[in-house]
């Protein structure tokens, strides 16, 4: 009777762990279901905001005409939907952000895809990233252009009585929330810095990815290199 009573404990025992191990198994399941679920909705999220910027750029970005004629009037068309627009500071980073993303990927640089969230590399386009490149240009200059103006608006003639500054110097009477939603203007020059900025974190990041490949090819080829051996005098080659 006891050896009956051992083998049907060790019975349980077992269902017990199968039972555990299942359990497991079917948590593993559902957390790396959400987790593809959690992934899908970034994707879906990031295209979707992808798509409003470059629904943006388009907008205000929609002639790409050289002649100097044309481009004179070219600015002064997207100064005026910007003002029409009443465009914020918020915004115009967005847009700088993704023209640069966008020529990225033109250039053929490895860049994170919207959709699997994996490095991948695209054929180069050398035509695609130059009229990125103009794009960026033309933005820039038209907020520089907004700039000018927002700060002649806010300027004042110092009549005296003002400590610390000079008569007929020019302060400029900017609220908070006007330099939170322009940028107090100097929008341009911190869009220019943030453009470039974004250019020096991917060049620091690509020397160091190929200072990492270099490394590892030395410790390849070193680990391939045939076995030093002593000559008669003890001394390695």
């Amino acid at each position: 009777a006891s050896s009956s009573s051992s083998s049907s404990s060790s019975f349980q025992q077992e269902t017990e762990a199968e039972r555990l191990l299942r359990k497991a198994r079917e948590l593993r399941a559902q957390a790396e279901q959400e987790e593809h679920q959690i992934h899908a909705e970034l994707s879906i999220k990031k295209t979707q905001q992808e798509a409003h910027i470059d629904e943006l750029i388009d907008h205000y970005l929609n002639n790409n005409d050289n002649d100097n004629n044309h481009h004179k009037n070219d600015i002064n068309d997207i100064v005026q939907r910007m003002k029409e627009k009443k465009i914020s500071m918020s915004t115009l980073e967005k847009m700088v952000d993704r023209l640069d993303d966008r020529q990225v990927i033109a250039l053929g640089m490895e860049h994170v895809s919207t959709q699997t969230f994996e490095r991948v590399v695209r054929p180069r386009d050398d035509q695609e990233a130059q009229r990125l490149e103009d794009c960026m240009e033309r933005l820039l200059e038209a907020v520089q252009v907004l700039d000018d103006d927002f700060r002649t608006a806010h300027s004042q003639k110092v009549t005296g009585g003002v400590a610390g500054a000079d008569r007929g110097s020019l302060l400029y009477t900017v609220s908070h929330a006007e330099a939170s939603h322009w940028g107090g203007g100097h929008a341009a020059e911190e869009l220019r810095n943030r453009w470039h900025e974004k250019r020096r974190e991917r060049e620091g990041s690509f020397q160091k990815r190929l200072q990492d490949f270099y490394e590892a090819q030395r410790i390849k080829k070193n680990s391939n290199s045939p076995p030093k051996v002593k000559d008669d005098h003890g001394f390695l080659p």
